[in-house]
This record gives C-alpha cells, structure tokens and sequence, in this order.
C-alpha cells in the first residue's frame, strides 16, 4: 500500500503544466501505441485525450481504452469519475452492493463504486449525470487521490485549470498533501486512510469514513483533510457511503464538522447528502463542490449554502483523478 510520507507533494503547477523535462513528443495518441500514465508524463504529454494500455484481465478495460491524462504536481493523473448532477438524492446512483467493484463480482452488506457509463472508447463520459466512472483495479497500482471541479460542456474544459467555486483556494483536494491526522502530521491512521481512498476509487474496497474526531475501527479512521480555508485551518471528513456503517445518504469527499462534535457532519462541502431530487429541500440536502467552509457549527443549517456557486452542475461538475506514479 503507498504510504504518505513517500508521496512528494509535487510543485504547484497549474493543470495545464508540463509533465518531466526532456521528452520526446506525445505518446498514446491512437490505440495502435497505447501508453502507461508514466510514460505519458515522461514524454511531457499535454494535458488531453489520449489511449491507455489495457489493464490484463480487467472485465472493460483489457484492451487499450481512452483517458483525459493532464499532468499535476509532479506526476500524471486520469480522470476516474464524473457526476455532474445537482439533485442530492443522486448518489444513490453508485451505491452498489452486488455485480460491483473493479471485476463486476463485489458486494455484500457495504456499498461499491462499479465501472459504468462509459463514452466512446470506454472513456469516462460527460454527458449524462448517472455518474461515468471507471475503476482500474488492483494491478494499476494506484498511489494518489485527487478531487477536483471541472465544466463538462466541452472537452477542452475537461483537462483545464479548476473551473466553478473554489473557496479559498481548496481545490484541487489532494490526497499526499491534504491527508493528515487532526494534528496536522502523518501516521498510521492517515495511511490506513489512504488505502480506503484508493480501495475505494480503484475498486478494490467498498465504502468507508474518516473524521477528525473519530477512533479507527474498522472501516472508520481518525483522518481529516487538513487544508486551509477562508476561515482558517480546516479539519474536513470524507463519508463514501458509510458513516460507521452502510449509509446511502451520506457520499462526500468532504464535510466539514462541527467543533464540539467532530464525528457529526452537516452539509456536503464537496459531494451529496439527502434524498431530496427536486423541489425543497430537506435542511441538510446538499450536492456541492468547492467550498472550504465550515457550515452549520452553531446547529443550525446555512441554507445559503444550498445555492449557486457551491452546486453541482454541467459547468461546476465534481471529478476525481487517480496517479499511480
């Protein structure tokens, strides 16, 4: 499993940077010549479309299969997942408990991401809001976790810089530089963490959580995301249908939580809560992206925080990226 403290926390290159020096032109431009996502980087690819070699015995992606790659931070990334819905009840989309995970054989009682809805090319769609989402598996060797704000209505958005709200600067949200324990350091618990996230979004693990205020046990850590926002330092959860046990109404990369209670979340900063599709919402219904601030801490619900800029949408949609450099 990667460990934190060998992540580098890279520069801090915009997306559209370059990836090593020294290359020598583009790679994977057709499926004739796939290439791995170190290759890419190493050949200073652009940030774009490009063809990835099948990963050997995945039940989709076997054969050559297109990505978005765009290099950041000191390594390449592909984008995994996309869901662009602005109804808070939607991720209950992607809560799978059988047929599920990398290979289409994982289930049980906890709730899994499945490879599904895929464009031309087995590539992750943006043009519908199901969500598109594939999971490379286990032998892809994921290393790094990255959540970020994209505008789906045209390719060329897809692969630039952070669009939408972006309070304080919160995004893009990083696994080996945002991942920390409430203390602000790395240890074992931060680690264990990680693992989930990747488990997770490779689709090797079903659902977890982490708070600032939690004790690990089981598949709940005592992690935060520790970044720093217009209030100040933030210590942020992350709930991936499950909040110490099997939730579906709980999906978020990050929550903030209220100071005299740190394993208790409000809104979703980044992600779903609520069964609510349309109409009025119920007070803590949320689909959002791009706010780094806590909400709610006095008890009761910011309903500002229901509207635009935050929401979730074609232009302001929430995507995931993977590494595995």
């Amino acid at each position: 499993m990667p460990l934190l403290s060998t992540l580098g926390a890279g520069s801090a290159r915009g997306f559209g940077g370059i990836g090593a020096s020294g290359g020598g032109g583009p790679v994977g431009e057709n499926s004739g010549s796939p290439a791995t996502v170190a290759e890419m980087f190493a050949a200073d690819n652009p940030a774009g479309l490009y063809w990835h070699t099948g990963i050997s015995g995945h039940p989709v992606l076997s054969s050559p299969f297109q990505v978005r790659y765009k290099p950041y931070g000191g390594k390449g990334w592909i984008n995994t997942f996309i869901s662009r819905s602005p109804n808070p009840n939607d991720d209950d989309n992607w809560a799978w408990t059988s047929n599920a995970g990398w290979d289409n054989t994982k289930g049980g009682s906890d709730y899994w991401l499945k490879t599904i809805n895929l464009s031309t090319n087995n590539r992750v769609a943006t043009n519908n809001f199901s969500p598109s989402v594939i999971l490379p598996g286990p032998t892809w060797g994921a290393t790094d976790f990255m959540c970020t704000s994209v505008n789906t209505n045209t390719e060329a958005n897809m692969v630039a810089d952070v669009s939408g709200n972006n309070s304080g600067g919160a995004l893009p949200l990083v696994a080996s530089t945002d991942l920390r324990n409430p203390d602000g350091n790395i240890d074992s618990d931060t680690n264990t963490a990680l693992g989930y996230i990747l488990g997770y979004f490779t689709g090797t693990q079903s659902g977890f959580d982490f708070h600032p205020g939690s004790t690990t046990s089981g598949r709940t850590v005592r992690a935060c995301w520790y970044k720093t926002g217009p209030n100040g330092q933030e210590k942020f959860a992350m709930l991936m249908h499950h909040r110490g046990s099997p939730q579906t109404d709980h999906w978020y990369v990050a929550a903030s939580t209220p100071t005299s209670a740190q394993t208790s979340t409000y809104h979703a900063n980044i992600g779903y809560r609520g069964s609510t599709s349309t109409g009025t919402w119920a007070s803590w219904d949320s689909a959002n992206i791009g706010s780094w601030a806590q909400n709610g801490a006095s008890g009761g619900p910011d309903l500002n925080f229901q509207t635009a800029p935050q929401r979730i949408s074609a232009s302001n949609a929430i995507s995931i990226w993977l590494s595995n450099m």
